[in-house]
């Protein structure tokens, strides 16, 4: 089913960012930075990014026209760990892919993100 599926693809995802952590412990922590997930009203699709300062990255997309709702945020304390959570997820929602950073999600999959986000906020 999708729900095993995706359960499967973010515990697949977790054990690969454990993998590349360990292969270079000696990566530099640079400044915070965050996994965010948001909702356009427009077109019901949702955003799946990573930006070092989520808010900011709201406004510019709504500059692009549309509102936009930031509905939770991931902390990492680097960007490169920011950037792996990121493509886990793409690859996890993969099925549900639309465009570049876009998906069309269920509230299943958007429980699911809100779900870990409480479980590795700041984690990491």
């Amino acid at each position: 089913s999708r729900r095993r599926h995706t359960r499967f693809a973010l515990a697949r995802g977790l054990g690969d960012v454990y993998k590349r952590q360990l292969l270079n412990p000696a990566a530099p922590l640079l400044q915070p930075s965050y996994v965010y997930l948001a909702y356009q009203h427009f077109s019901g699709l949702h955003k799946i990014g990573k930006a070092d300062e989520p808010l900011t990255r709201i406004f510019q997309l709504e500059a692009g026209g549309g509102e936009i709702t930031l509905i939770t945020t991931i902390r990492f304390s680097s960007p490169a760990l920011a950037l792996m959570w990121e493509n886990t997820l793409h690859q996890t929602f993969a099925d549900y892919h639309v465009e570049r950073e876009w998906f069309q999600l269920t509230e299943y999959h958007v429980k699911a993100i809100q779900n870990l986000a409480k479980s590795l906020d700041g984690l990491f």
